[in-house]
């Protein structure tokens, strides 16, 4: 449970924009209550590596806690996919993808693998795998917007403007079901095309 927590802690200063450190402190406490209980615990030593290239910024400790977590428990999806986002975070993708491929394949359906698999995807520039993720990905959860965000990003990268612009406005009715900004943006699209949708989201609020 203690391990739970730091990684709960940790996916919770992933998400925020700002933070003063608390999530970082609480999954360390948290780790160190959970190794005094038990110091063979998988989850505990991918909350420490995940911390470790995250906050602390120590590459080398962070792939040996990664390393340690799997020699542990080598069935363990959590330490395949922190391990996955370590290797993404330091350009080694084909490892990256190898890793998260992995934790999918224990646990098929958890979305949160499922889209860590399309953006590490992305994040290796293989777009045309990354876009079939991403779809996927929304007939899993249609209301999840930063999967058309990622997915606009991804449409965008291979030139696919009118197919990013279809994407960009279903985000839009998500964040902000608002039918006049939706005609708005689709008036600059006919006059502007692409770019000046990008240029209009940059200085508009109902931008995702």
């Amino acid at each position: 449970a203690w391990a739970g927590l730091a990684l709960a802690y940790f996916a919770r200063s992933t998400a925020l924009r700002a933070s003063d450190g608390t999530e970082y402190k609480g999954s360390m406490d948290a780790i160190a209550r959970a190794l005094s209980i038990d110091p063979n615990v998988s989850e505990a030593y991918s909350a420490f590596c995940a911390n470790k290239f995250r906050h602390e910024h120590d590459f080398a400790g962070a792939e040996a806690f990664c390393k340690r977590a799997l020699e542990l428990d080598p069935s363990s999806a959590d330490a395949h996919n922190i391990y996955s986002v370590f290797l993404s975070t330091t350009g080694r993708h084909d490892e990256a993808i190898a890793e998260i491929k992995q934790a999918v394949d224990l646990e098929p359906a958890s979305f949160f693998f499922q889209r860590w698999f399309a953006n590490s995807l992305y994040l290796a520039r293989r777009y045309d795998e990354a876009i079939e993720r991403y779809k996927k990905n929304i007939e899993l959860d249609p209301q999840h917007e930063p999967t058309y965000y990622w997915l606009t990003k991804a449409l965008q990268a291979q030139g696919r403007e009118a197919e990013a612009f279809e994407y960009f406005i279903r985000s839009l009715q998500i964040v902000s079901p608002n039918t006049a900004a939706v005609e708005r943006y689709n008036g600059i699209f006919r006059s502007s095309g692409w770019r000046g949708v990008l240029r209009a989201r940059a200085m508009s609020k109902e931008s995702p």
